[in-house]
């Protein structure tokens, strides 16, 4: 009779355990998009009858990974954002599906306004098709360049809220690049900046880089390479800026800033800029903290449940576990600001 109980508490013990540890791979979906197939996923928490969706936005690309599939963004995020009680629904860029990449496709389409525009219609499809047991309320979770493309998107499809995590501020996105090629220039050695000017045709002046600027947005060639990413993405990008976006937000919204990372007094005016407006934002402004927020050390997270808990949003209120050291490749993989 003993070794029964023991045998089954063993078996209970096993099953909790694999409750807690293995996630179920989230659904994959398909949305119809001028000619071509967007994939998104969407991944539902199995213990609550009614829940919110997360749709979270992903930083740049960084050459020196290569192109990969947003489930790695998903599946770092995933088991937190269920324990809130809510849904995770995150988009692929065009020419990915999963494991599968076409890096022609990827680069032609991976601009910020064509992020946007792919957003836009993933929102539109899932309002006009809801998830069964979504509630209504959406978040938009973004970082980095994700949180641009997150703040443009909550101005035009009105969430419940909206998270932008280090990618605020009240400047033009080539006046930010300016300053972070001076900041890693100021942080080398001699030599190195040798190397990497020589090597890497990065700017030594702002007028030479104006010129390497002016001379990408006339050549906006995806297979032609600067600092990262391709003249089509630069030409796309460099003159975007969301102030105006964010100002005229029509929803509550979280903005994570470090101190260390570049420019963060451009999100310290920005911010100020629209609580002076009346408008309901939360900042949460880490000392120490550079652009990597998504360190666990930071505990990023964990402010952004409270601040969804404070807007009355339906996330539960225990504590949440901690996300693997996965999540600090990420922060460290897009740490280039773009």
């Amino acid at each position: 009779m003993k070794k029964v109980k023991r045998f089954l508490t063993i078996v209970g013990l096993c099953f909790l355990l694999s409750c807690v540890f293995i996630n179920a791979a989230p659904d994959r979906c398909e949305l119809e998009a001028e000619k071509e197939v967007l994939v998104y996923y969407l991944e539902s928490p199995s213990d609550v009858e009614t829940y919110p969706i997360l749709l979270a936005i992903e930083g740049s690309y960084v050459a020196k990974r290569g192109p990969s599939t947003v489930l790695r963004l998903h599946e770092l995020l995933s088991s937190e954002i269920l324990s809130w009680g809510a849904a995770l629904m995150t988009l692929e860029r065009r020419g990915v599906d999963g494991k599968d990449i076409d890096k022609d496709t990827y680069h032609y389409y991976n601009v910020p306004s064509q992020r946007l525009a792919d957003h836009l219609q993933l929102v539109q499809h899932i309002r006009e098709n809801p998830p069964l047991g979504w509630n209504g309320q959406l978040i938009i979770f973004g970082y980095s360049e994700g949180s641009l493309i997150a703040i443009s998107l909550a101005r035009r499809t009105h969430p419940s809220a909206c998270v932008a995590i280090a990618g605020c501020g009240d400047q033009r996105f080539k006046k930010y690049i300016w300053k972070l090629i001076q900041s890693m220039r100021s942080s080398m050695p001699w030599w190195k900046r040798f190397i990497i000017s020589w090597w890497a045709s990065i700017p030594k002046d702002r007028a030479a880089y104006n010129a390497r600027c002016d001379m990408m947005k006339r050549d906006p060639d995806h297979k032609k390479w600067w600092f990262g990413a391709t003249f089509r993405y630069w030409a796309d990008a460099l003159d975007r800026c969301e102030a105006d976006d964010f100002l005229t937000l029509p929803c509550p919204c979280l903005v994570v800033a470090g101190s260390e990372d570049v420019e963060c007094e451009s999100t310290d005016r920005i911010v100020q800029m629209a609580k002076d407006n009346g408008k309901d934002v939360t900042y949460m402004r880490v000392e120490g903290m550079g652009h990597g927020a998504l360190d666990p050390q930071w505990k990023v997270l964990d402010g952004v449940r409270k601040f969804l808990q404070d807007k009355h949003l339906k996330v539960k209120c225990y504590f949440t576990c901690s996300i693997s050291l996965g999540r600090q490749d990420l922060s460290k993989n897009d740490s280039s600001g773009l």
